[in-house]
């Protein structure tokens, strides 16, 4: 017998030995407890993760969704093969379903209407009505006694905050030649069409983006200045401008026009995370 099948024919048989073992490990009756008991919690969730994405499908609500599916994808491998059963990876994954359910119990996502936003072709804090930067305010309260109430749970842990910031405008076009048309002009990283339509769906988009961009620059200022320094927070923001694009339609009785009011929107989406 050749040398080299000499030392290659142990591992052989602990390879398939390992495949034995792994196939006839199944769960104990605690294991199969804990491992319905977490999809259960997962579905649960999952339903009304999915229902607030559905009214906003920019929330920043949307990434959890897919965190979700993974922990059913891992019951469902643990299911086919108990020897992948982990407590560790179980409690991270419990850990990560509270934290979504309490920015949910906690927090809401903020839509600013037409009236307590920003006028017609403004975009500037300046232009912010008093109402928009009270419920602003009103909404960074809210962020801090959650970051509290978390700190209380979890003190050695760092936190991660997205303040997500969509903003939406009507078919309303810009004043050619104004001041505002030369602002989105130099902001533009396109061409400006030459189409008029085209055109004017570029220039909705961008002042869609700096009314959200205004109002994720507020917000994170508040926040700043709000939060303790001892607090080991990181503030991130996402800003999306959406332009002429039609905002969620769910619990809307009438149809938008093209210079709907309601179509004016911005919305501020807030998701707090523990940093493993």
């Amino acid at each position: 017998m050749p040398v080299y099948f000499i030392k290659i024919y142990p591992l052989i048989w602990m390879f398939f030995l390992s495949l034995l073992l792994s196939a006839c490990t199944v769960l104990s009756t605690k294991q199969e407890k804990t491992i319905v008991e977490l999809e259960a919690d997962v579905q649960s969730t999952l339903y009304r993760v999915r229902e607030k994405v559905e009214i906003n499908p920019d929330s920043a609500l949307q990434g959890s969704i897919s965190a979700l599916d993974s922990i059913l994808e891992y019951t469902d491998n643990v299911k086919s093969n108990p020897g992948k059963f982990s407590s560790d990876k179980i409690n991270d994954y419990i850990h990560k379903i509270n934290i979504i359910n309490e920015n949910m119990d906690r927090l809401s996502d903020l839509t600013l209407q037409m009236d307590i936003s920003f006028p017609l072709g403004t975009y500037k804090l300046k232009n912010l009505a008093k109402k928009g930067q009270q419920k602003s305010n009103e909404l960074v309260e809210k962020m801090i006694f959650s970051i509290h109430k978390l700190v209380e749970k979890y003190p050695e842990k760092a936190m991660k905050i997205m303040i997500k910031t969509t903003g939406y405008t009507d078919e309303t076009g810009i004043l050619p030649g104004s001041r505002l048309e030369r602002e989105l002009d130099k902001a533009m990283t396109a061409p400006v069409s030459r189409n008029i339509i085209k055109r004017r769906q570029q220039y909705n988009q961008m002042l869609s983006q700096f009314r959200a961009n205004t109002l994720s620059q507020y917000v994170k200022q508040r926040l700043q200045q709000q939060l303790p320094t001892v607090y080991n927070v990181e503030i991130q923001t996402e800003i999306v401008g959406r332009g002429e694009q039609l905002p969620s339609q769910k619990k809307i009785h009438r149809p938008y026009k093209n210079t709907d009011s309601r179509r004016r929107i911005c919305v501020i989406s807030p998701f707090i995370e523990i940093v493993p």
